[in-house]
């Protein structure tokens, strides 16, 4: 899984306590509207909302990270990052499977709250019965082997806290049933398609990329699988941030990461805001393929892809990039 006081006394009068007694309850007041933008948001459409306070969801990914002993500064991820390395953290790890990403942000009383659902399709079950296909059951290895779990969806509601830093508000999750799962449509193919990236667009590769990742509080390279299985992969998170910093939708600095894309919108429409899709060896692939892009603008023609092919090989990962325009899966 992925991993990450000096003291001082403060004497004050009863005057003062009041005043400040007065300016808490304020501020409290003036979350309350967003604290319910961010539980609706988190516990509808079949969603079912997680009790932070029982689940310390920012807590656990906190000392996780600090397992990893990558860097300390768990309080400057993005809410693409954040979102991706929780459910890797609270959801069993799988060898083959899709991740699509949608990212929203919406304000209530003048609070920014950034919104984001990440659906994670299981693939293995559909690899597995490709291979049966290929090779005849009795050369396919058991189910196992491929991967066995259900596809999940999570939401998260967050508020920014300085720079490149965000704050979990609320936090939802459900089970995606199989015959939702397989009709879902993921982007010019059905969520549960081995069909691969690179068929779904006349791919340009694209020129090196100028940006410098500056290091985060988590590892590029994560474990992923089980015994004979286990292997390891690019981190999801760290796929996403370099999509976003090669398509611009974020920048790096000496300050760290800020997003400086467009998020506005409504996240429900599912098809009008900034999108990711990572494949994790889909089919019998062993690579990672991810894309990201806006859909549903209304003109397909202005639509902008940004593509990553990439691999751990050695323990260092190795990508590329590739570029495309129009609408996803027509080329």
């Amino acid at each position: 899984m992925a991993c990450f006081s000096g003291m001082m006394r403060v004497c004050i009068g009863p005057a003062v306590g009041v005043m400040l007694a007065f300016a808490s309850a304020q501020a409290v007041a003036a979350q309350e509207e967003p604290a319910r933008e961010a539980a609706s948001y988190a516990s509808s459409q079949g969603f079912v909302a997680v009790d932070l306070m029982a689940v310390p969801l920012e807590t656990r990914l906190r000392d996780a990270l600090a397992k990893t002993g990558a860097v300390s500064g768990e309080g400057q991820l993005t809410a693409l990052e954040k979102a991706l390395l929780l459910v890797d953290l609270e959801e069993k790890s799988l060898l083959r499977v899709r991740y699509v990403v949608r990212l929203g942000q919406q304000t209530e009383d003048g609070a920014p709250l950034t919104l984001v659902e990440v659906n994670r399709y299981n693939l293995g079950p559909a690899s597995r019965a490709e291979a049966i296909d290929a090779y005849g059951e009795e050369y396919t290895a058991d189910p196992e082997e491929f991967g066995v779990g259900p596809h999940i969806g999570w939401r998260f509601v967050m508020r920014p806290s300085g720079i490149g830093a965000v704050d979990l508000l609320a936090a939802g999750r459900r089970e995606l049933p199989q015959d939702e799962a397989a009709a879902a449509s993921c982007f010019g193919r059905t969520c549960l398609s081995l069909d691969l990236i690179g068929d779904l667009k006349a791919w340009k590769d694209a020129p090196p990329a100028e940006f410098t990742v500056p290091k985060r509080a988590y590892p590029a390279v994560i474990a992923t699988g089980e015994g004979d299985e286990r292997g390891e992969e690019e981190a999801p998170a760290h796929v996403a941030l370099e999509l976003a910093l090669m398509i611009g939708a974020a920048k790096a600095d000496d300050s760290g990461v800020q997003w400086v894309g467009d998020l506005t919108g409504d996240i429900r429409s599912a098809n009008s805001l900034p999108v990711v899709v990572i494949d994790r060896n889909a089919g019998q692939e062993t690579m990672t393929d991810a894309i990201m892009g806006v859909a549903g603008t209304g003109d397909e023609s202005s639509q902008r892809w940004v593509r990553r092919i990439g691999g751990v090989f050695d323990a260092t990962v190795d990508s590329r990039f590739q570029t495309a325009r129009g609408l996803i899966g027509v080329k």
